[in-house]
């Protein structure tokens, strides 16, 4: 089983047998780019996007991102990020690895990376970046354990996240677990009518502490996971149930149907009637 190594101008792909059936969680493309030069990424990908940025300025998800830092990129929603060259900052480089699978959701979660898209905290950039760099020295287009090379790549990427987390200092365990706390509450909460001061009461902390904290962990704000949350929800009601948009809207906490409309095409591209559609097609 082949790996497909190519170069286009300054990005290096490792992509996986597109033959290779997925299982619970498979690699399937690695990626490193650098660049001196601004540019916008924007696609439609069904798949989860880790990247990692060591060096240069930009924003990912309209989140501005300053090296060392990460961001994931998630399927069902328009994947965007943009590097801005400055005189500061005058080259970009990043890794990325995209995967697939039954339980995306449950291993980034057992390996601390977040599981909602946007910018994160980089806990151990010179062990993840060393990894990225072996595994970019290797020869793929004779490799015969070219997969197994690409999953044990990923569950090294995992050991080293999960180690990371486990060395942070207590009280930085500490805030994150008001933020933790917050997420709880959230999604036990987003069918009703909360708003960021309910969030914000429920874990004893100011709107404007806790911002502070959901910007620092997440890489958005409490509103904006609430968002991207109901959003997530009404995608899974829209691919399992027959219910009216109307009806979706309330169950995830929108009384206005259209403001649900508007917030739904942000996150996800396309309407809901759209989204339905496209899924029911794809389904066939």
């Amino acid at each position: 089983m082949k790996k497909i190594t190519w170069t286009r101008s300054n990005i290096t792909i490792i992509q996986a047998d597109r033959e290779v059936k997925l299982s619970d969680i498979r690699v399937l493309e690695l990626g490193h780019n650098i660049t001196t030069q601004d540019y916008h990424f924007s696609d439609m990908r069904k798949a989860w996007v880790i990247h990692f940025v060591f060096s240069g300025n930009g924003s990912a998800l309209d989140i501005p991102l300053t090296a060392p830092k990460g961001f994931l990129l998630t399927p069902d929603r328009l994947q965007n990020f943009d590097v801005y060259i400055t005189p500061e900052a005058p080259q970009w480089e990043h890794y990325w690895v995209m995967i697939k699978g039954d339980k995306v959701e449950e291993y980034l979660l057992n390996a601390k990376f977040p599981t909602t898209a946007g910018v994160f905290e980089i806990k151990n950039p010179t062990a993840i970046r060393n990894l990225f760099s072996r595994m970019f020295l290797k020869d793929y287009k004779e490799n015969i354990n070219g997969d197994f090379l690409l999953d044990s790549f990923l569950f090294e990427l995992f050991h080293i996240n999960y180690n990371s987390h486990l060395d942070v200092h207590k009280k930085t365990d500490s805030k994150l677990q008001y933020v933790e706390s917050a997420v709880a509450f959230i999604k036990q909460n987003y069918s009703t009518n909360i708003n960021e001061n309910d969030i914000a009461l429920e874990v004893n902390l100011s709107a404007k502490y806790l911002y502070k904290l959901f910007k620092k962990y997440k890489g958005v704000s409490p509103i904006e996971y609430l968002n991207g949350y109901r959003i997530s929800r009404a995608q899974a009601l829209l691919k399992e149930t027959s219910l009216s948009i109307s009806d979706i809207a309330d169950a995830v906490g929108y009384n206005d149907p259209s403001y649900f409309i508007r917030v739904f095409k942000k996150y996800s591209v396309v309407t809901p009637s759209k989204f339905r559609s496209q899924y029911k097609r794809e389904k066939q």
